[in-house]
């Protein structure tokens, strides 16, 4: 009889860590929510055969800057320029081009997967690529 007692004193209790539970796991566990996200290149284009340089890279959500974003880093041309193993630099092999795809990861910000392309030259001047003084 006891604990039948105490289970009713704290009964109101329990119920509303349930519900508040509840509505967290909800949010939590509920589909992305559909944010503005432009993911803009701001680095060097153009590079010497020997060159690392960082990936740099501003992504905007909602106008806002998000500081460290989770970013994927591909090269379609890794005999030209390769991403290092961290995924946060790239460094330039040879001499030509190569198209780097930048992916922002955050399936909690957004359904879509806001992406950018940037051709980098590695000491070659082409239409696309500008000339180094």
């Amino acid at each position: 009889m006891c604990g039948l007692i105490s289970l009713r004193r704290f009964a109101p209790g329990l119920i509303c860590a349930a519900a508040v539970t509840a509505c967290a796991l909800g949010d939590l566990l509920s589909g992305p929510q559909e944010r503005a996200v432009v993911v803009t290149y701001v680095g060097d284009t153009t590079l010497d055969v020997g060159d690392t340089i960082p990936v740099a890279v501003t992504v905007l959500v909602d106008g806002d800057t998000l500081p460290n974003p989770r970013l994927s880093v591909t090269s379609d041309n890794t005999s030209v320029v390769a991403v290092l193993a961290g995924g946060d630099s790239v460094t330039a092999l040879a001499r030509g081009t190569a198209r780097l795809t930048i992916r922002f990861v955050s399936a909690i910000l957004t359904e879509s997967v806001p992406t950018t392309g940037v051709d980098l030259c590695v000491n070659v001047p082409l239409p696309n690529c500008p000339l180094v003084p």
